[in-house]
Parts: structure tokens; C-alpha cells; sequence
């Protein structure tokens, strides 16, 4: 008789051949109910099998009796059912099937507008979540999420959420094997407030050598996330000081605005344009320009 297991544990499979071991090895073992007999026998651990072959007829309790020999191993495996067929007859016996458990629920890398939630379970199946912002969210709905993977190990992103906001959040998972479902507790988080950014100069265009005593423009492009107020100062690096202007931006918060100046002398000037938004954070960028007291040509 040859007996061959095969079953997957912690992510490594492994097989084992027993060779020539009768029966009457596992005579003391405690039987298991059953009946009829046969020459082939299968019993599910975690979805895979043990099938003992033997070259004469043995009968069924005589096999109840071998797998009683492994009840010590019970904890470990998970019994979905076992099949006895021979050329005489057909029987098949469920066995008890483990219940599908959720464990270790856990939320993390929070930001203002997303969140990744993870659990794990003891038989594989998908990756269901609800969420909403009142208490309590029942599973019976339509999942936010359902991911229709078979795993072990669940992952789940939530995009799109609303800054400084309070969310309740129930997960689930299906199982493979049996069709089974289980659900965790309600589980609650809050999303961070909206970060506060500086803002941002994206370029400035206007010429870097000039005439003294004419008149010259230059445009700068700024964008602030925070879409409030925002406030440039550019200091011309001459004796005219600085000039100050307060505009509005809205969303998207960008804005090109110009600015005139007049050198009066020949000279080199660092320019520098400062942006100061509503929540006093600032971007600056500086330039030098070369004023001359005629116009710069080229020779050929």
C-alpha cells in the first residue's frame, strides 16, 4: 500500500510518501463514523488530498481508523471532505469544514484623502470592504470595495476621502473553499487635515538685459494648493524699492501676473520676486539683469 499526503502550510507545499504501512499500524487509532468500503480513499486537507492505495481490499473503518492516526495533526489542517470509491459501490462523507476567521485589522499610511487597510484570514477567499461616515455600516450593502482575489493576506487602498474627516469601515472576506463569509467589528479613522504647501513658482519670462531709462516686463507663473490670497513683493535691486501687489486666486490656484520697471542707470541688478500666500508661506526666485546705457548688438 502506498499513502501519499500533499497539503499547503505557511506557503510551502509539501509531500511525503509512506510505503508498504498496513492498516493494522493504526489499529488503537479512534475510528471515525463511515461505511461501505473499498480500494481508493481521499480525504481534503486544505483543499488538497491524502489518497491511500492498497493492492488488496480494505475496508472503510479500517481507513477511519488511519485517519483517526492523525487527529493530533487536526489543528493544523483543515477537513473539507473524504470519498471512498471502489468498483462496487460509491459512498461520500463531509467532514466538519474550519470556520472562516478575520484577524489582525489594521489601518495605516493615513493621509488627507487616502488610507490602506489590511487583515488576514484563515481560509483564502476576496477582499471586501464598507465604509461610510456615520456609524454603524452594515455589511448587508454593497461593498465600497470588492477585490475578487483568493488570498490569505488582504489589502485594500481607499482613494478620494475628504481631509479631517471621521470614517467608520466594516471588512469581509468570502471564502474559496466552502462559500462561507465573515465580517470584522466596526472600525473607525480619521484622515489628515489637508497639508498646508508653500507656494510654487514655475517660471519667470522677461528679458535679462536691458536699456537703462525703458521700460521692460516681466511675467511670472506661481500656483498655490492652498488657493487663498497671495502677495508678491519684487525687490528691482535698484533705489526704486520694492513693488507690492495682493491678488486673489481660486482653484486651481494658479496665476501669471506682470510686472513693469524702468532702470534708470546702467548697472547690474539682482531682481527677486517673493510670493507670500494666506497662511504666510512664501517661494522666491531672483534673476540678474544687466542694464546698459545703449541697446546690446551683435556683430557679424
Amino acid at each position: 500500500m502506498n499513502i501519499r499526503f500533499t497539503h499547503i502550510f505557511g506557503g510551502v507545499v509539501a509531500a511525503t510518501l509512506f510505503a508498504a504501512l498496513p492498516f493494522a499500524a493504526f489499529a488503537d487509532a479512534p475510528s471515525m463514523p463511515g461505511h461501505g468500503h473499498g480500494r481508493g480513499h481521499a480525504y481534503g486537507l486544505i483543499g488538497k488530498e491524502v489518497v491511500a492505495n492498497e493492492d488488496t481490499t480494505s475496508t472503510e473503518s479500517e481507513f477511519h481508523n488511519f485517519l483517526g492516526s492523525f487527529h493530533g495533526l487536526s489543528k493544523y489542517f483543515a477537513p473539507q471532505h473524504a470519498v471512498f470509491n471502489d468498483d462496487r459501490d460509491d459512498a461520500t462523507t463531509t467532514l466538519p469544514t474550519t470556520n472562516l476567521t478575520i484577524t489582525n485589522v489594521t489601518v495605516n499610511e493615513i493621509s488627507s484623502t487616502t488610507a490602506r487597510i489590511s487583515w488576514f484570514s484563515n481560509l483564502s477567499g476576496n477582499t471586501e470592504v464598507w465604509l461610510g461616515t456615520t456609524t454603524p455600516v452594515s455589511s448587508s450593502n454593497t461593498p465600497t470595495l470588492d477585490i475578487g482575489n483568493n488570498t490569505f493576506y488582504h489589502t485594500a487602498t481607499l482613494t478620494g476621502l475628504t481631509a479631517s474627516t471621521t470614517y467608520y469601515l466594516v471588512v469581509g472576506t468570502k471564502a474559496s473553499v466552502n462559500g462561507s463569509m465573515a465580517t470584522s467589528s466596526g472600525i473607525t479613522f480619521t484622515t489628515s487635515p489637508t497639508p498646508v504647501l508653500a507656494p510654487v513658482i514655475h517660471s519667470i519670462f522677461g528679458p535679462t538685459s536691458v536699456v537703462a531709462g525703458q521700460s521692460n516686463t516681466w511675467t511670472i507663473n506661481v500656483s498655490d494648493a492652498n488657493a487663498g490670497n497671495l502677495t508678491y513683493l519684487v525687490t528691482w535691486g535698484d533705489t526704486t524699492g520694492t513693488t507690492t501687489l495682493v491678488s486673489v486666486s481660486t482653484p486651481p490656484a494658479a496665476q501669471t501676473v506682470t510686472f513693469s520697471h524702468i532702470y534708470a542707470n546702467p548697472g547690474t541688478y539682482t531682481t527677486t520676486f517673493l510670493i507670500r500666500d494666506a497662511a504666510g508661506l512664501t517661494a522666491s526666485s531672483s534673476i540678474n539683469i544687466i542694464a546698459t546705457s545703449t541697446a546690446t548688438t551683435t556683430s557679424s
